[in-house]
């Protein structure tokens, strides 16, 4: 008997070869959801840091590199598809930088972002930390008109 006839007619290593394909595919999945996840875990710590070195250049008063950092992190943030307490805190930091450079549409663009993710997703400290740079806004454009 050849071996491909031994193969095609042996019940037992029929099987096995099943259960090894079977093995196989599931082993792939296991790996394939692994690579997966950690690229997600990877690009959400690089959008987070991209995100908190915004809000320290704001700290130091180094707004057009807020503004630089603070641009980075949201592409990242929409690739993983994930809108969390993060990705609204990215879009409030980033108006904060854009608001001391006097860019005053665009902060009410991402401050407007920041407050539609904080009233979804129920983030209220995010939310009243991007209604208060507003209020202040809003001051400042009364005294100057």
């Amino acid at each position: 008997m050849s071996q491909s006839s031994f193969k095609n007619q042996n019940p037992e290593y029929k099987r096995i070869l099943d259960e090894t394909d079977d093995f196989g595919s599931d082993y792939l999945n296991v790996m394939e959801y692994g690579v997966s996840k950690i690229r997600d875990d990877i690009l959400r710590l690089m959008a987070m840091a991209y995100s908190d070195m915004s809000n320290l250049f704001w700290k130091l008063g180094k707004y057009v590199k807020g503004v630089e950092y603070g641009k980075k992190p949201i592409v990242l943030f929409e690739d993983r598809g994930i809108f969390d307490v993060d990705f609204d805190f990215t879009f409030h930091v980033l108006g904060n930088n854009l608001l001391e450079l006097k860019r005053h549409d665009e902060a009410l663009c991402y401050f407007q972002r920041s407050i539609a993710i904080s009233e979804k997703y129920k983030f209220y400290k995010n939310l009243s930390d991007s209604y208060m740079p507003l209020a202040n806004f809003i001051d400042r454009l009364k005294t100057i008109r």
